[in-house]
């Protein structure tokens, strides 16, 4: 764990060097928020939803990691640099990226990653990551009002992806965050719906086969035919194999390119030679 530190330091030392040097090519409206507060023995969790909502990002985290109590005086930080200030006795990762969504970056997200002793260059955790977000405040309630009327697609999108993780029934049959996500696959906004397939495979133990089959055939966009048709391979493999040869002949060559690999990586049965 000790030989993790200084890396870990030399590359936070690094980063900062090269953010310096770019700095000139840095418009203001997208430099992140700095803000300043105290915190005193607060779970991990907590303190996160508070940096998620004044930063505008996804915090993601093992379960252990949100049930840590930290402390720390925090003065004109962004929420990368609170992470480090927080987690500074630890030794960690933070991975960070944005959402896609119909091939588009969405929200930022950071991924906190935690060494324990011993494990030093991998992951310590290997259950499920909790996810904290500026929507940990509202009841499903209010996700559910949103992901099924709000006017702008990004916000029903964003409540899709929230109520999944919030609904203390997500897999249950017949839930509340089951319904919405059907709901979704059928969303006139192709964000949406392409949100409820990457959500559908985060959290859903069993996917809605049907309706996603559905979507990997009769979809207007192809980059959505080809995300549900992944999911329903990496989930159903030779259940999928009706949606892959219905792939094989649809009339976007990507389509048809991305299912002949789906066949190939996944050795499946499916009449390739029948492919345009």
């Amino acid at each position: 764990m000790n030989c993790v530190l200084p890396l870990l330091g030399l590359l936070a030392g690094l980063t900062t060097a090269l953010s310096a040097a770019g700095a000139g090519k840095e418009d203001a409206s997208s430099r992140p928020q700095h803000f300043s507060m105290d915190v005193w023995k607060r779970p991990m969790k907590e303190v996160s939803g508070d940096l998620a909502r004044l930063g505008s990002v996804a915090i993601l985290m093992p379960d252990a990691v949100g049930r840590m109590e930290v402390s720390a005086s925090l003065v004109d930080v962004d929420v990368r640099t609170a992470l480090q200030r927080l987690l500074q006795h630890h030794s960690y990762m933070l991975i960070e990226r944005r959402a896609e969504r119909s091939g588009k970056r969405g929200h930022s997200m950071i991924e906190i990653v935690l060494f324990g002793a011993g494990a030093a260059g991998r992951r310590a955790e290997v259950a499920p990551l909790l996810r904290v977000t500026a929507n940990e405040d509202r009841s499903v309630d209010e996700l559910v009002q949103d992901a099924l009327a709000a006017t702008s697609g990004s916000e029903r999108a964003d409540a899709v992806d929230a109520i999944a993780y919030r609904d203390p029934e997500a897999l249950e049959p017949a839930s509340r965050a089951e319904a919405v996500l059907l709901s979704a696959l059928s969303d006139l906004d192709d964000a949406v719906r392409s949100q409820a397939i990457t959500t559908l495979k985060d959290t859903a133990e069993q996917i809605p086969f049907d309706a996603l089959s559905q979507v990997a055939r009769e979809d207007e966009r192809a980059a959505l035919r080809i995300q549900a048709l992944e999911l329903l391979v990496e989930r159903g493999a030779e259940h999928a194999l009706g949606p892959v040869r219905v792939a094989l002949l649809d009339s976007e060559d990507a389509v048809r390119t991305r299912a002949r690999e789906l066949i190939e990586e996944w050795h499946l049965d499916a009449g390739a030679d029948e492919s345009p």
